[in-house]
């Protein structure tokens, strides 16, 4: 298992997600990293959220049930057009295949097919992370 050095403290993600074992496991994973989380569970709340913190990174589920994934990077972007999203999906042909070539072409900066598997998980954060201050420094 690759080992990774503590999230800086001040690094915030936000978790797009409806309530769920998911959303679960990756806040509780993001905080065992040091990051520190909100969650939401629609565009709407995701879009407030991005407004009112300084959220560093925004990690989604593109295939919830209820929410629209397309819909919320859409929102996120039209208030920080700037900000690092990863577009994840768990599906197994279940839409997998057209909504995350879909969410990268609308702006998603990564996108990752399992998002349980952690070390491809931190890795793919710490990843955006870097890039979003190399784009800030130039």
């Amino acid at each position: 298992m690759k080992s990774f050095p503590p999230a800086d403290s001040a690094t915030l993600v936000l978790i797009v997600d409806e309530a769920s074992p998911l959303r679960e496991t990756l806040e509780r994973m993001l905080g065992e990293e040091g990051f520190r989380v909100h969650v939401a569970g629609d565009r709407h709340r995701a879009a407030e959220l991005v407004r009112e913190h300084a959220i560093d990174l925004v990690l989604m589920n593109m295939l919830m049930p209820h929410a629209e994934g397309i819909g919320t990077i859409i929102a996120v972007r039209s208030v920080r057009p700037d900000l690092r999203i990863i577009a994840m999906s768990s599906g197994n042909g279940d839409g997998a295949d057209h909504f995350l070539p879909l969410a990268k072409s609308l702006g998603a900066s990564a996108l990752l097919r399992d998002p349980l598997d952690r070390e491809k998980l931190i890795d793919a954060i710490r990843t955006q992370l870097g890039e979003g201050l190399r784009q800030m420094a130039s």
